[in-house]
């Protein structure tokens, strides 16, 4: 004889062993340790033209033509000291 099998304990079943597999999925996740990025210092626009002894026009035409690549963080750019002494560098070395 077949049996009458209430729908809504079908599908209860059914979520219950969804649920079940999630669980163990989900001990099975191992979160990822959070990697510590080195700290770079950066300059504002003031210090990189005090530094080069440049104007803040060029600092804005060597933006232009890709010498200087800003890091915008909201309004503001900033400019990684490492690239500021390396362009320092080029500079005296060129004259």
């Amino acid at each position: 004889m077949n049996e009458i099998v209430n729908p809504f304990e079908l599908i209860n079943a059914k979520l219950s062993s969804i649920h079940d597999k999630l669980e163990r999925l989900d001990e099975k996740i191992v979160e990822p340790k959070p990697v510590a990025l080195p700290q770079e210092k950066l300059l504002t626009t003031k210090e990189v033209c005090r530094r080069l002894s440049i104007s803040r026009v060029t600092v804005w035409s060597w933006e232009k033509k890709n010498i200087l690549h800003p890091i915008r963080i909201g309004n503001m750019k900033r400019y990684k000291e490492t690239d500021i002494e390396a362009i320092g560098k080029r500079k005296r070395n060129h004259g």
